[in-house]
């Protein structure tokens, strides 16, 4: 289990009758686990702080078990899955093929001339975190570190 959502899904396999665990709120404000919709934890993520609220009395004694040590070994930084980028330079309007960069090797970059948008969303070597673009950015010019900023395009999940 890396993120908040691992954990929720292990819950749900761990508890097939009765028991349904899910997640509501936002990524950018507060956010919460909840057992059949109602709010067992919530996390300010603002303060990257968590608190039980009062319900977590109707989790039952391994689940809560399975929280506390999710908790107690995981970060803020784990609590979501990093975002991925696609870092585009430019487009054929006729093809719909575009240049982006890829990665080939840790701290090498080339740049792929003829990816369509399937290869984007799907290849991982085409795909960087927010490190891997400021690693990229390093080794760059600033003007060309300024096209990277401007070609970073979110890669949206399915």
């Amino acid at each position: 289990m890396k993120t908040l959502q691992d954990l929720v899904d292990r819950l749900n396999r761990n508890n097939l009758i009765n028991d349904d665990f899910s997640t509501s709120g936002s990524r950018d404000r507060d956010y919460f686990i909840n057992r059949n919709g109602v709010e067992i934890i919530a996390f300010c993520l603002e303060d990257r702080t968590y608190s039980f609220t009062s319900r977590i009395a109707w989790v039952k004694d391994k689940d809560q078990d399975l929280i506390v040590k999710y908790l107690a070994n995981h970060t803020p930084e784990d609590w979501f899955a990093e975002k991925k980028y696609n870092i585009v330079i430019g487009r054929d309007n006729y093809t719909h093929r575009c240049s982006a960069y890829r990665k080939v090797d840790k701290g090498e970059y080339l740049i792929r001339s003829a990816a369509d948008e399937d290869e984007l969303k799907t290849f991982e070597y085409l795909q960087f975190t927010e490190s891997e673009i400021e690693e990229l950015k390093s080794t760059l010019p600033e003007n060309m570190a300024k096209i990277v900023d401007l070609g970073k395009v979110e890669v949206e999940d399915d």
